[in-house]
């Protein structure tokens, strides 16, 4: 219904509901008609986010549940849905507790560490008891956790240890973050509060991991080879740069090149294959402002048939030389 339904104006029915539900252990989710949009709103292009603003007058309405889905794609130039899409739901938001009998105990994390980059700051923490996910939040002054506004980010993760890379933060500024544990039925525990002052430089953990190498091309003399690396797998820091290194013995290790990749995309480079038939061995060293990881050594020899002609044409050139001796 809308505001101006005569038989059960938009107001009055959520005023009943919100009265029924008022001193009950119940969430109270209203839903909004938006397909109505074509029809009995069509007077009123804002009755939808009208609606939307009369419902947080009361506690006890908990959420909007929008029907349907795809009234969403027909009337997305409502001039109503803009105005909730551009004034009204801009910020994240923590779901409000599901009221049950009894709620499940959710632990408080302890173990919160802040690391400074070059660039930003990153956050590391441990998975307390019964948590399913988190909520950060971050303030250059004191942490207001009603201003929705210092919401950084909510994080589900199952993960016994929980990296978290702050890239809309600035390592040239000092902040307090706070951070939420959140069980499954949306239940805070206390508030874990760190100023970025006291952070750490360096990580004790491995920042970042190969995602794959790839050799593409025909090995032989003479010709180009190219070494394919996905995007790197980073956990904490910024993006890479690559240095290639090349041995033939595996014991002297020449450097070939040198690579920035400040995207962290996927990277092709190619080299001459140099070796006099024998096998050369290749590996990647990948760095970033928190710390260094080296690839698997890469074992590449010629296709194997192209081995005999390239030792035929060697003969054959020995032997002419040794005839001219003669």
């Amino acid at each position: 219904s809308g505001f101006e339904n005569s038989a059960a104006a938009y107001a009055d029915v959520v005023d009943w509901w919100q009265g029924v539900v008022k001193y009950k252990k119940v969430n109270l989710y209203l839903g909004l008609g938006f397909y109505q949009a074509g029809i009995g709103w069509s007077k009123n292009p804002y009755e939808l986010s009208n609606q939307i603003l009369y419902a947080t007058k009361y506690d006890t309405v908990k959420g909007i549940c929008i029907y349907q889905y795809s009234s969403l794609l027909d009337y997305k130039d409502n001039a109503g849905l803009k105005r909730v899409q551009n004034e009204y739901w801009v910020n994240d938001a923590i779901w409000p507790t599901i009221q049950k009998g009894s709620l499940e105990q959710v632990s408080t994390v302890n173990d919160f560490t802040i690391i400074k980059g070059k660039d930003f700051y990153n956050l590391i923490w441990e998975k307390p008891k019964n948590t399913h996910k988190y909520a950060i939040f971050r303030s250059e002054s004191t942490i207001d956790v009603n201003n929705p506004m210092q919401l950084l980010d909510i994080v589900s993760s199952s993960d016994e240890t929980i990296y978290y890379i702050d890239k809309t933060s600035s390592a040239s500024k000092t902040y307090q973050y706070c951070l939420f544990s959140i069980s499954s039925s949306n239940q805070l525990a206390q508030g874990k509060t760190i100023s970025t002052t006291t952070a750490a430089t360096t990580a004790d953990v491995p920042v970042m991991s190969f995602n794959g190498i790839t050799i593409e091309g025909n090995i032989k003399v003479g010709n180009r080879f190219t070494i394919v690396l996905q995007p790197m797998n980073i956990v904490l820091g910024g993006s890479p740069t690559y240095e290639y290194y090349q041995s033939f013995d595996q014991n002297t290790w020449e450097k070939i090149r040198e690579y920035d990749n400040p995207n962290n995309t996927k990277v092709s480079q190619s080299f001459d294959f140099t070796s006099n038939g024998h096998p050369i061995y290749i590996k990647v060293v990948a760095t970033n402002d928190l710390g260094t990881i080296t690839s698997d050594i890469i074992k590449i020899r010629m296709e194997r048939e192209d081995v005999l002609p390239y030792f035929q044409e060697i003969f054959d050139q020995m032997k002419n030389d040794f005839k001219k001796l003669l």
